[in-house]
């Protein structure tokens, strides 16, 4: 045979270019049809979970018909409480946000300390609310016949849950508002003080010159300055330990001076 200068086998980069196309068309056939599948899968995902959210966010299916509610309140506040949750009866149950009626509550009503809102399978909207509780009746000096609240332990100032006759037993502090914090950690070191003398509190008021006036269970009132309040005070029961029971004859105590104190008696001894 004649020898033409062409070999009969196929050369090696044409054998290369062959495979790689080979495989080129493979992998771009197993591309395709893991990517259709993705999308397969996806959609069903996608139109079941849609099925879903439609079926529990149905009314029809999962809705609100009771009202629970849990609270050591007054009927009065109750009543309140459960108007505003009864607005979600006939509702779904998945539709609403706990979070949604805490809220409310809680900027609705002051006195409320916390709310815990639990739905239930059954058909139960469940309301936990705590209230609330005051150690003293609080009046802003800011505004002449401002309403009389309650302040708790926090210096937290709330509405009452029923009228504030109820809370008559407590002692009265006045104020500014913005001041309520400082004016009850005044009260409560007072009080510690005054304690040790079996005596109490009744009314404190702090003016706009930060000059606390007291009254005493005993009747005895008490002027006291801004500079060192308390330790005026003791170093006056330093002197004379029994000065604050003499309420036959003392009316009034004014300690706001930096040198001395001024002593009113009862006109009855003048």
């Amino acid at each position: 045979m004649p020898y033409t200068g062409k070999s009969s086998r196929p050369r090696r980069g044409h054998l290369f270019k062959l495979i790689s196309i080979r495989v080129q068309g493979v992998y771009f056939w197993w591309f395709t049809k893991s990517h259709f599948f993705k999308i397969t899968v996806i959609t069903l995902c996608s139109f079941s979970w849609l099925i879903a959210w439609m079926f529990l966010y149905s009314p029809k299916h999962f809705t609100i018909q009771h009202i629970q509610l849990l609270s050591e309140t007054t009927q009065e506040a109750n009543s309140k409480v459960k108007a505003i949750a009864l607005t979600y009866i006939g509702k779904g149950i998945f539709a609403i946000n706990p979070r949604t009626l805490q809220t409310k509550l809680l900027d609705h009503f002051s006195w409320i300390e916390s709310v815990i809102v639990k739905r239930r399978l059954s058909g139960t909207l469940m309301i936990e609310v705590a209230v609330r509780k005051p150690i003293a009746r609080f009046a802003n000096i800011e505004h002449t016949g401002s309403k009389v609240l309650l302040i708790d332990d926090t210096g937290y100032v709330f509405e009452p849950t029923q009228n504030i006759e109820h809370f008559e037993y407590l002692p009265y502090l006045k104020g500014l508002t913005n001041l309520a914090k400082y004016i009850l950690h005044f009260y409560k070191e007072l009080n510690t003080i005054l304690q040790a003398q079996n005596l109490k509190i009744t009314q404190l008021q702090l003016d706009r010159e930060m000059r606390f006036n007291v009254e005493l269970s005993n009747g005895m009132r008490l002027l006291l300055g801004h500079v060192n309040p308390l330790h005026q005070l003791k170093c006056l029961l330093g002197l004379n330990v029994q000065v604050l029971h003499r309420t036959d004859q003392i009316a009034s105590i004014d300690l706001r001076y930096a040198r001395g104190i001024a002593v009113k008696l009862h006109e009855s001894i003048k």
